[in-house]
């Protein structure tokens, strides 16, 4: 009875130590997911269906290993009933662990890597071939140079003092006509910068006129941060600057048919710019207030007598004077706006009006009282038409009112237009 059982344990030992000495090739193979999302197809096709998503850091049986195009049969539990099933995952998502994969993987990795030692050893060889034969090049073109070097010492001894001479000729010379033609290039310069000088001139003298022609001029508050000025007048031109809300700006022209009016605008250190700004943004002030003087004072659409009619004033009404062009004013009343003329207007002070005049520079200064000293309530622009309440000093200042403000203006700067009636 004891001879069996002593059998039976021996063929156990025999089996368990031969298991121990199974190849790891023959061990069963994982596969850990390296990223999120990886899709198990039911067959090695991306177009083929797929059967559920594992995630990066989930491990897969390997039931077949990686085949030639890279697609790996694997066993996973799908995710909805929590059974076992098999499909397949491309390999550029998987990194298998055991087996003859693993080997196969590590013995590539190595004679790759024996290869490239190889080609970098190579190329050392050629790099270092290379380098010699440069060296030896240089050599030779050095003994070439000191060949040369001693052949032209040689036929510098050799040459006559005559040689010499005319050599220094050619060169007193060839120093003149250089001469030459650098006061050319110098004088030429001069006539170009001289040509574009005249150009900005003449540049500036037709900006001038033409805002002088309209004789529309009017200040404007931005109304909006960071406002931009840009160089024509539409969305795509360069930008000259931005204007911060609640700033100043001269208005040199009615808005156009895309809502844009060209300005002029002071930044806080004092520099200019002239451009156009979209009139969405710009809130007109008003440079004055009145009653109408005559029964219906009409108000047109544009500054002329041709113009369309938009309404009426009654007689006595208040209106708002928003800007003004010859003897035209720019009122609003109500909801109506538009342009009356100056002599059916009757402003605030008319009763001590001794005349009118029209601004003749740019940015004339309206003082508290008539001398240089007093302090600065406004800055008018060019072309405003103000109404003159008094004259002090000789006639060296009007009193006129400007945006509110009630100051003087030096007389030389502005042009006289009429007397005022009665």
């Amino acid at each position: 009875m004891l001879r069996p059982m002593k059998r039976m344990a021996a063929l156990v030992l025999t089996f368990a130590l031969a298991l121990s000495m199974v190849p790891a090739s023959l061990a069963a193979q994982t596969a850990k997911v390296k990223e999120d999302c990886v899709r198990v197809h039911a067959k090695a096709d991306i177009d083929s269906e797929c059967y559920d998503q594992v995630n990066k850091g989930d491990v897969l049986e390997v039931v077949k290993g990686k085949d030639e195009n890279g697609w790996v049969k694997v066993r996973f539990t799908y995710t909805e009933t929590g059974t076992t099933m098999t499909g397949y995952v491309s390999a550029d998502f998987l990194s298998i662990k055991g087996g003859s994969d693993e080997q196969s993987e590590k013995k590539e990795k190595k004679s790759e890597e024996k290869k490239t030692e190889k080609k970098a050893d190579s190329s050392e060889k050629k790099e270092e071939k290379a380098e010699q034969k440069a060296d030896s090049s240089e050599k030779k073109e050095e003994k070439a140079e000191q060949k040369a070097d001693s052949s032209e010492k040689k036929e510098e001894k050799a040459d006559s003092s005559e040689k010499k001479e005319e050599k220094a000729e050619q060169k007193a010379d060839s120093s003149e006509k250089q001469e030459e033609k650098t006061e050319q290039k110098a004088d030429s310069s001069e006539k170009k910068e001289e040509k574009t000088e005249q150009k900005a001139d003449s540049s500036e003298e037709e900006e001038e006129t033409a805002a002088i022609s309209s004789n529309v001029s009017y200040t404007a508050t931005v109304s909006d941060e960071g406002v931009r000025i840009r160089k024509e007048p539409n969305k795509k031109s360069d930008i000259l600057t931005s204007v911060p809300e609640g700033d100043i700006v001269i208005v040199r022209s009615k808005e156009d048919e895309s809502g844009w009016m060209k300005v002029l605008y002071y930044d806080a250190e004092g520099k200019k710019f002239k451009g156009y700004m979209s009139g969405e943004y710009l809130d007109i002030n008003s440079i004055g207030s009145g009653t109408a003087a005559v029964p219906n004072a009409i108000i047109r659409e544009s500054p002329e007598d041709t113009a369309p009619i938009s309404g009426v004033v009654p007689k006595d009404k208040s209106v708002d004077i928003y800007a003004s062009k010859d003897n035209w004013y720019k009122v609003e009343y109500m909801d109506l706006s538009g342009w009356v003329k100056a002599e059916c207007i009757a402003t605030k002070s008319d009763s001590d009006c001794k005349g009118y005049c029209k601004v003749a520079t740019d940015d004339l200064n309206l003082r508290a009282k008539p001398n240089k000293k007093s302090d600065k309530l406004e800055t008018i622009p060019k072309g405003v038409v103000l109404q003159i309440t008094d004259k002090a000093k000789k006639d060296r200042w009007y009193a006129v009112t400007y945006n509110g403000h009630s100051g003087y203006v030096r007389s030389k700067y502005v042009k006289d237009l009429e007397e005022c009636d009665g």
